[in-house]
């Protein structure tokens, strides 16, 4: 999704693959009543990457969950949509499925 959106220019590689693990984290985290950023970014993680807290992720997080919730208010490319469908499928675990699942909680990333 980052690729097919302008706001997404100014945000480095390691920046959108790491905020786009922390949202899938975070979205999985489904049991859990409130989320801590240690339940979905662990000591693992911040040791391995340059992203040591949530601020030096929220940038990166804020705009990789507007572009999804702006996938789910129809205000989005045909692009999107065609990549939403292909991750809808069972062989790639139904993976946009499950963010419109948890809508809500990609609604809280936004800001």
């Amino acid at each position: 999704m980052s690729l097919l959106d302008v706001s997404c220019l100014d945000l480095s590689p390691s920046l959108v693959a790491a905020s786009a693990t922390y949202i899938a984290r975070y979205i999985l985290q489904t049991t859990h009543p409130t989320v801590t950023f240690e339940q979905c970014w662990p000591q693992d993680l911040q040791i391995r990457s340059p992203y040591k807290t949530y601020q030096s992720l929220v940038n990166g997080i804020e705009i990789l969950a507007k572009l999804i919730e702006s996938y789910f208010s129809g205000n989005c490319s045909k692009e999107f949509d065609i990549l939403f469908k292909r991750y809808e499928h069972e062989q790639l675990l139904k993976a946009s499925l499950l963010c419109q699942q948890q809508r809500s909680l990609i609604q809280n990333l936004v800001g």
